[in-house]
């Protein structure tokens, strides 16, 4: 027995309680009624025995000067109160780690069973960190006919927090879709820092298209971190703030996908294969996923998952 059910009682007692609630008011009751509240009153008699010597506990070591308080929930950290206020759930590993090439110090905050590997995650920012430093430059075609030519720059290097999440965690109040996706970056100019929610959503119970690709839960979730360091280190140029939004999208999904590919072990062909399967929505329109050459696919580094389960 836990202390939580010490003092409100185990499920059985709960239930009793409810039936003497629920049934000493009555004037009549049916047969089956009578038993289960006699039942129930022996059940509720152990509960209240234990309570009054907690209680008795508390008076007596309180006269000798003993401090029994009951334990309260630990305050919430700083960044959690600051920017994921809706988390009701308690951290379970904490760290910062540093990006080789552009010196981030990124704070994470796991509130799973999962392992987060911080050395795994500051290999894929550091390496989107080269790539931003290049300032490479494309050009876009929507299924529509829409081209958009654009830059690839760094982000500026505010600080970056990464929330990792149950599945039950409610929304962050800063994002505007809830389709469980399984990953939200904020990239909050007028506060000037980076947000990364991490949720370990299974791909089976998941909205997005992209989701099919997938068929393991750390598969997806995996994904969905690469997702996120690809939209906190990448900057996106382009002629509107509508096209700077459909190409920050369009290549930060089609990035991370080839590095998640690169890393499973996927060859360039079936790569290939996965990128032509696959439209990715923008906001009034669709496109194909940016596939990158069979050389320029052979240089991305192979590495270790973020998130294990």
């Amino acid at each position: 027995m836990n202390f939580k059910e010490l003092l409100l009682g185990t499920p059985e007692e709960q239930r009793a309680q409810r039936v003497v609630n629920r049934l000493s008011g009555r004037i009549k009751l049916a047969p089956s009624q009578r038993e289960d509240l006699g039942r129930s009153k022996k059940i509720t008699r152990k509960l209240f025995l234990r309570r009054t010597g907690l209680a008795g506990a508390s008076l007596l070591v309180s006269g000798l000067g003993i401090n029994l308080a009951l334990p309260r929930s630990k305050p919430k950290e700083a960044d959690v109160q600051a920017y994921y206020p809706e988390l009701d759930s308690e951290v379970k590993n904490k760290g910062t780690f540093q990006t080789q090439n552009l010196g981030r110090n990124i704070d994470w905050y796991n509130f799973t069973d999962a392992r987060f590997d911080q050395d795994a995650a500051a290999k894929v920012y550091s390496f989107f960190e080269l790539i931003s430093a290049t300032q490479s430059r494309g050009r876009l075609i929507t299924n529509q006919g829409h081209e958009i030519d654009y830059t690839i720059a760094a982000h500026k290097t505010w600080p970056l927090k990464i929330f990792i999440v149950p599945e039950a965690a409610r929304e962050p109040s800063w994002v505007d879709k809830k389709d469980n996706e399984g990953a939200y970056t904020l990239l909050a100019d007028q506060k000037q820092i980076n947000l990364t929610v991490v949720k370990l959503v299974n791909p089976l119970r998941s909205s997005s298209s992209i989701s099919k690709f997938f068929k393991t839960p750390e598969e997806w979730i995996n994904h969905g971190a690469i997702v996120g360091a690809a939209q906190a280190t990448f900057f996106s140029l382009a002629p509107s703030s509508k096209d700077q939004q459909d190409v920050q999208e369009a290549f930060c999904n089609s990035i991370a996908f080839a590095v998640y590919a690169r890393s499973a072990d996927f060859d360039y062909q079936k790569y290939s294969k996965f990128t032509a399967g696959f439209d990715m929505q923008l906001s009034s329109d669709r496109a194909q996923m940016i596939r990158f050459d069979e050389e320029a696919y052979g240089r991305i580094p192979k590495f270790p998952a973020i998130i294990r389960k």
